[in-house]
């Protein structure tokens, strides 16, 4: 499910890039919701641009993009957002799976939101110090955020954005069969 306030075309691409990376293992169904409520269940994957729903989904991985307000139980308490007057080029945070293959020195940036706390979660980019993005991975909770906006990201343009989708789902729906055997 991919919710948005003001959507773009920039997540449907990568979504319509991994529906078809995918279409072997998976059957990739994307569902946009432009008004009223997005559902906060029966999905695996919920995508939310901008605005939240007042409670984090009960089950899936749900990624957040340039949030402006997120539920309590999300985690992360949020500041003000952070301007440039140049472009802002990012850095690698900790080592994760779904991170491979990925190059935050060619991410750039004009401004992101720096968070003032940030429960169980790991920086997986940076902005020198500031996370840009991050990931909870618990059993109830697996959550990706990302603190700027795909608007004002060369990150859409890199074929870095789809290959972070493709990673999160191989790392959280891993394929339990590694050949047929008739």
């Amino acid at each position: 499910q991919y919710y948005s306030s003001m959507p773009n075309s920039f997540w449907s691409s990568a979504l319509l890039v991994l529906q078809d990376i995918l279409k072997d293992d998976w059957n990739v169904e994307i569902t946009e919701v432009r008004e009223g409520e997005p559902k906060t269940d029966g999905f695996d994957v919920y995508i939310f641009e901008h605005e939240a729903p007042s409670a984090v989904p009960s089950d899936g991985i749900v990624i957040y993009s340039n949030p402006g307000k997120l539920p309590a139980e999300a985690g992360v308490r949020l500041s003000a957002a952070v301007s440039s007057s140049s472009e802002i080029f990012l850095n690698e945070g900790e080592g994760h799976a779904v991170m491979n293959n990925i190059d935050p020195s060619r991410i750039s940036i004009p401004r992101f939101t720096p968070v003032t706390s940030a429960d169980g979660y790991v920086p997986l980019v940076c902005y020198g110090e500031h996370p840009v993005i991050m990931l909870k991975e618990e059993v109830d909770q697996k959550i990706l955020m990302m603190l700027f906006s795909m608007h004002y990201s060369n990150f859409s343009m890199q074929p870095d954005f789809p290959m972070l989708l493709k990673n999160m789902v191989e790392h959280f729906f891993p394929a339990t069969l590694e050949e047929y055997v008739y």
